[in-house]
């Protein structure tokens, strides 16, 4: 994918495991309310989200705000439960060092990684 593409989202989930929101391309302010069409519901309910940001070639605030904020749906208090992925050295985990998100929300290297943060032994 290369530096200008639109941004793009995939959205999936294996039986009842954390979903899988794959980001592509570039997403700012114009993509902020389909990841919220996205995000939403899975954060109304407290379920868990996994964010890949492996293929993301440009990332701005108000996304990065939009995914935050995710983490606080939920009826219970507890919010839902949210790790991103970000490679190291590509864009995303540059932004998301700079702005120290892991103190807010797991950050991980890979998609796997991700998910295993979710399993019971996690």
């Amino acid at each position: 994918m290369a530096i200008g593409d639109a941004g793009s989202i995939r959205v999936d989930r294996t039986g009842s495991g954390p979903w899988v929101l794959e980001l592509r391309g570039e997403h700012d302010l114009s993509t902020v309310r389909a990841i919220h069409a996205e995000l939403a519901p899975i954060a109304d309910r407290g379920e868990a989200a996994v964010i890949d940001l492996s293929e993301v070639t440009f990332i701005d605030s108000a996304v990065l705000s939009e995914l935050v904020a995710s983490r606080r749906g939920g009826d219970d208090g507890d919010g839902a439960r949210l790790a991103l992925v970000a490679p190291p050295g590509g864009f995303p985990a540059r932004v998301l060092g700079l702005l120290q998100l892991a103190q807010v929300v797991g950050i991980y290297e890979t998609r796997d990684a991700a998910l295993a943060s979710f399993s019971p032994a996690a």
